[in-house]
């Protein structure tokens, strides 16, 4: 793991409030899936892209579905919920069960992960913004279907990668809750975090 320039106490403080954002979404998804979402500690990274589809592929295969949201404000770059197939389609099951016929839920599974995607990404994004008094700004959400490379995309420009791993009941894989930011948005993470921690007085 990688401190990309943060020092230890900004690192160990940005780990914290990525558990409160990402546990406050993991809620709000475990309401809409009637099942505990269970989560891993998030991880951090100042990799390649490229090196982005190394890590995601060594826990999933296949094709998979991602919910992407473009994000702009203190820090710029692209939110993911990144799911296998068989793992998105039994969450959608979960999720739309009993509301609509049986026939109709492959049909609405699109609709329904992208509405999983807006409010868990959202969540996650607007949680993190808020406790460190910043605005972002978001896209409207939209789904990309095939091969892990596909959906992350290639290239050799360093990206801050933050992954958390989370799982439900009615699936087999995990999916994932990623964070892709420019490099260039560090700085703006170190000063924010630093505020942050001037406020509770422990810098």
């Amino acid at each position: 793991m990688d401190n990309f320039d943060l020092n230890e106490l900004q690192h160990d403080s940005l780990i914290e409030l990525l558990n409160i954002s990402v546990g406050t979404s993991a809620s709000v998804l475990s309401e809409m899936a009637h099942s505990e979402i269970r989560l891993s500690v998030p991880q951090l990274y100042q990799i390649p892209r490229r090196q982005v589809i190394e890590l995601i592929e060594e826990s999933t295969t296949g094709n998979v579905v991602s919910i992407n949201m473009e994000t702009h404000g203190f820090v710029s770059g692209e939110s993911m919920l990144i799911f296998s197939e068989e793992s998105s389609l039994s969450l959608v099951e979960v999720i739309l069960q009993g509301q609509v016929p049986l026939e109709l839920l492959t049909e609405m599974a699109e609709e329904a992960l992208i509405e999983v995607g807006n409010v868990v990404l959202g969540t996650c994004l607007s949680t993190l913004a808020d406790l460190l008094d910043k605005k972002l700004t978001t896209s409207v959400p939209f789904s990309v279907h095939g091969s892990v490379a596909e959906v992350i995309g290639s290239g050799e420009t360093e990206i801050l990668f933050l992954r958390v791993n989370f799982s439900h009941e009615y699936g087999k894989d995990s999916g994932f809750i990623t964070l892709m930011f420019d490099v260039a948005s560090v700085d703006n993470i170190s000063a924010a975090i630093d505020a942050y921690l001037k406020k509770l007085n422990i810098m």
